[in-house]
């Protein structure tokens, strides 16, 4: 089914057409006439609304690379902040889990760092 919105516009087309056809003393040329403006109208209608769509579809788009971006910048800050903990605490194995994990944690306060995550890359750095 179409959109609502050109489903409108061909009918008001149709009623258009019907309306110029109907008049006494119209021609042919008034019909064909009323007929080109009225596609003309049904094609702008179908325009707006494809290109209202394409708009949100580009709007959708920039969001999801947003997005993208945003967990790229956590992931490298999340990397940057357990490698700095590692090398502060001197932290040699998985016996230093907890003085990394306090120390990575402050260095991450309001980034939206998830917790969880930030241990499995302490952990996978430690060897534990």
């Amino acid at each position: 089914m179409g959109s609502p919105v050109i489903v409108n516009a061909a009918a008001q087309a149709n009623k258009t057409i019907d309306a110029a056809a109907a008049k006494e003393g119209a021609t042919a040329a008034h019909v064909v006439q009323a007929a080109k403006d009225a596609i003309a109208h049904v094609a702008a209608q179908g325009n707006a609304v494809y290109d209202s769509a394409n708009q949100s579809r580009i709007d959708l788009k920039h969001q999801a690379e947003n997005a993208w971006t945003q967990h790229k910048v956590i992931v490298i800050s999340v990397a940057v902040s357990v490698a700095a903990a590692i090398a502060e605490t001197g932290a040699t194995g998985p016996q230093d889990l907890g003085k990394v994990m306090k120390s990575a944690m402050q260095k991450l306060v309001g980034k939206n760092a998830d917790g969880k995550r930030v241990n499995q890359m302490v952990r996978a750095k430690l060897g534990g």
